[in-house]
């Protein structure tokens, strides 16, 4: 199911988020000052936070976070203590696991197999809405915006 860019944005603007999914690209950028979508990313996580919206990301995401910034930074375990306290994380199960295995087997454009996990704990858990800034995630029937757009359509 696709979804038209304004009328999905008025229709979960009308209802108010409560749950949203944040990908792995939103908490690096929010962590790391020198990336390019970091005040957009710190905006979108703060003001989710402000707001009292549900956040969840995955433990998946929590080792790519560690990972990613432990080769630059010192404090990494800090940030994920900080995030353990603001996210819920969620873990994924064999049968997520195949449930994202059939989407891309029978979806030729969805070719990211860590972003249709992603996508599947979101639905598992029935976000409203995911937050990155990766143009090609998944977006079958859960609305994908950026932290950009986030910030300038839930204000």
């Amino acid at each position: 199911m696709e979804f038209s860019e304004k009328g999905t944005l008025k229709i979960l603007k009308a209802k108010q988020v409560d749950k949203i999914f944040i990908d792995a690209n939103i908490l690096i950028d929010n962590f790391d000052g020198s990336r390019a979508f970091h005040a957009q990313s710190y905006n979108a996580l703060k003001y989710a936070i402000e707001k009292d919206i549900k956040i969840y990301t995955s433990s998946d995401i929590i080792t790519t976070i560690y990972y990613v910034l432990k080769k630059r930074f010192s404090n990494v375990i800090e940030y994920i203590k900080k995030l353990s306290t603001i996210c819920d994380i969620v873990g994924f199960t064999n049968s997520d696991l195949n449930k994202a295995l059939y989407i891309m087997e029978t979806n030729t454009e969805i070719t990211d197999f860590e972003d249709t996990i992603q996508y599947i704990i979101a639905k598992k858990i029935n976000c409203s809405l995911i937050i990155s800034n990766d143009k090609n995630f998944p977006h079958i029937d859960i609305k994908v915006v950026s932290s950009k757009e986030f910030t300038e359509n839930f204000r």
